[in-house]
């Protein structure tokens, strides 16, 4: 038997491997190592933004939901709050009540004014814009076909 040591260092095992590396090859490979990375990266964080619009977008419908139901709920309690039963019932209980048209006094103040009705305010007019008769200008009417 011979006596042949087998070493497994890393220099030892490139010179005996049956396929060379050069440089080139090595950086392509690195670069499109990177590239692909770089491209994987960014589509799991557009997925991500996507995903956490989509998230905040199903929030704000739920939150629209729960609004337009506590509206509606106010909005029974307006209605049920001005019903005529519901007022009259306030009415008694602050010692309210009906009176006959005999019973009603009306004061008269005589230093007071004649109702009219309001007059519309007056139009204002606002001035026309000055005419300029710059020489950019006569060039622009010049152009335009303008005569002065």
């Amino acid at each position: 038997m011979s006596s042949q040591s087998i070493s497994f260092k890393p220099t030892t095992m490139m010179r005996r491997m049956s396929w060379g590396v050069d440089k080139k090859r090595a950086t392509s490979v690195v670069i499109i190592g990177i590239m692909l990375s770089l491209i994987a990266w960014l589509y799991l964080f557009q997925a991500s933004v996507v995903t956490g619009a989509a998230i905040e977008a199903s929030r704000l419908q739920r939150k629209i939901t729960a609004l337009r139901y506590e509206n509606d709920t106010l909005r029974a309690q307006i209605a049920q709050a001005e019903s005529m039963a519901r007022v009259k019932q306030r009415a008694t209980e602050l010692q309210l009540a009906p009176t006959a048209p005999a019973n009603i006094e009306y004061l008269v103040v005589a230093e007071l004014p004649p109702v009219t009705s309001p007059q519309p305010s007056p139009m204002v007019t606002l001035p026309s814009p000055p005419q300029s008769s710059g020489w950019f200008d006569a060039i622009i009417d010049w152009f335009a076909g303008v005569s002065q």
